[in-house]
């Protein structure tokens, strides 16, 4: 594997799929793509090689190492630049994990070393790899109304911790996964909602770390999501099924190389929680007086309505993956800290400087469209009342539909929706919570939605425009910062 010379352009960003290091890809035949680093000036690429095995070992760059076991492209003559390589090695199969480098040749026919060996692994590829079911929730809303949410329990136990674990998950709804009181993934679903009937999307989490030796407990939040409730605009609701759906399938193989499963099946325990409704338009409503945050810790009691056995239909329409990005890039989730000292300042010294008793007439201007929520902490009393209403544009904001509505329960707390989430610029809060109860207002994303930060500044030599332009420029290095800009305004 060693070249006589090796230049300094060692091929980089290293692609399979489009993606670095996908979990869970759908096909045998992957697409490999990668970036020339070579920086010499009018230096193009004339060749490339890509070596692919089933262990990282058999890529290192040195001569006592195994011949690659899986694929050999040999020198291909060419630039690789705006390609894609399909793999032509020996067929790939489901769970498979695979080890892959590429090297280029320049103008001269000298090579550059092998990149750092990349990885990938096969999804299941075929719906004989399924050993579930498809789980239906047996209550469902109407064509005007949508209906409460669902949990699915799975209470399991494992002798050891296991070497790996996976989680295969598809939704037609929207859901919300955890797995010993942590959250796998909370963005499942909704991708589906085009095309159910022709195929339905699954996703491959990594699920090692989450494993417990001794009890476990699987979790999911299943709701309506573009599915089945409104989709894009209100009074649409069940335009492609009436009741929201889940196939799962967790495997995980211990030290001594056994394996095992866990998978959507009759032995689930379902609820029904005081999440009375879950839109994708219209928002979300929940009674936090009956609500359990330690819903999918072990062992933890569970005071929702009694249980009963889910049941489960075997529907053979086709599964595509949708990759997955490995789980040492960062957390998909995120959560910015707005504290009250930051939304005081802002109230300009026109306005009354004491706030308000209550949060009614608060404005929340992002300075520009995310995806996401919000979530206010504090301590409240019991049956306070939360309205938050989102909106693209302020103006908007009158009669605005997209809400999410809470009951505080006493004590410290977090009002905060499960599911719920939409992209929006502005939101006003209403209600009885008093501000003095409210330690910290935070903005929420599964997506880890970020506005990226920059160092454009604005200028103007005319006083009254400048004035302005500093106002701007303000919200917007708050913007390009990632740190929202507030105003504090009266109730509309």
């Amino acid at each position: 594997m060693q070249s006589q010379i090796e230049l300094s352009g060692t091929p980089g960003e290293l692609r399979c799929e489009l993606r670095p290091q996908p979990l869970g890809i759908g096909t045998a035949r992957p697409g490999f793509s990668w970036q020339s680093m070579d920086t010499r000036t009018a230096e193009v690429e004339s060749a490339w090689q890509i070596l692919v095995a089933s262990d990282r070992a058999r890529l290192v760059p040195v001569a006592s190492a195994p011949a690659p076991d899986l694929w050999d492209s040999g020198i291909v003559a060419g630039s690789s630049r705006g390609l894609i390589v399909s793999y032509a090695g020996v067929p790939l199969v489901s769970r498979q994990r695979v080890w892959w480098t590429v090297r280029s040749f320049d103008s001269d026919g000298l090579s550059s070393g092998f990149a750092e060996p990349a990885c990938f692994e096969v999804g299941l590829l075929s719906n004989a790899d399924w050993r579930g079911h498809w789980l239906s929730v047996p209550w469902q809303g109407s064509a005007t109304d949508g209906g409460p949410v669902a949990a699915l329990l799975r209470d399991f136990s494992i002798d050891e911790l296991p070497l790996e674990a996976r989680l295969y998950v598809a939704v037609l709804g929207r859901a919300v996964i955890q797995l010993n009181g942590r959250t796998v993934d909370a963005a499942v679903g909704d991708a589906e909602a085009g095309d159910p009937g022709e195929r339905r999307r699954y996703r491959t989490l990594d699920v090692t770390r989450h494993l417990l030796p001794g009890a476990n407990r699987l979790g999911v939040l299943l709701g309506d999501g573009a599915y089945c409730g409104n989709y894009l605009q209100p009074a649409a609701r069940e335009g492609f099924g009436t009741a929201p759906e889940l196939l799962l399938q967790l495997e995980w193989r211990d030290g001594a190389g056994r394996h095992q499963r866990i998978v959507s099946d009759d032995r689930w325990l379902l609820y029904r929680t005081p999440i009375v409704e879950s839109d994708p338009v219209l928002g979300e409503a929940i009674d936090l007086r009956r609500w359990n945050p330690n819903w999918s810790v072990p062992e933890v009691p569970i005071n929702w309505e009694p249980a009963v056995p889910v049941s489960a239909a075997l529907q053979p329409v086709p599964l595509v993956a949708e990759p997955q990005y490995d789980t040492d890039r960062p957390p998909r989730s995120t959560t910015e800290l707005l504290t009250l000292d930051t939304l005081e300042y802002l109230v300009p010294e026109s306005r009354s400087p004491a706030p308000r008793p209550r949060l009614n007439g608060l404005l929340i201007d992002l300075g520009a469209e995310r995806e996401g929520r919000l979530r206010v902490d504090g301590h409240f009393a019991d049956g306070d009342r939360l309205l938050v209403h989102y909106a693209r544009k302020r103006t908007e904001l009158t009669g605005a539909l997209d809400s999410d509505r809470f009951t505080s329960a006493a004590g410290d707390g977090e009002l905060e929706a499960q599911l719920a989430e939409r992209s929006f610029r502005f939101a006003r809060l209403a209600g009885t919570v008093e501000w003095r109860d409210v330690e910290a207002i935070r903005f929420s994303s599964s997506h880890g939605h970020r506005v990226r930060p920059g160092t454009e500044l604005l200028e103007c030599d005319q006083p009254v425009l400048a004035a302005a332009v500093d106002r701007a420029s303000a919200r917007l290095r708050a913007a390009l910062a990632g740190r929202p800009a507030f105003a504090v305004v009266t109730a509309e």
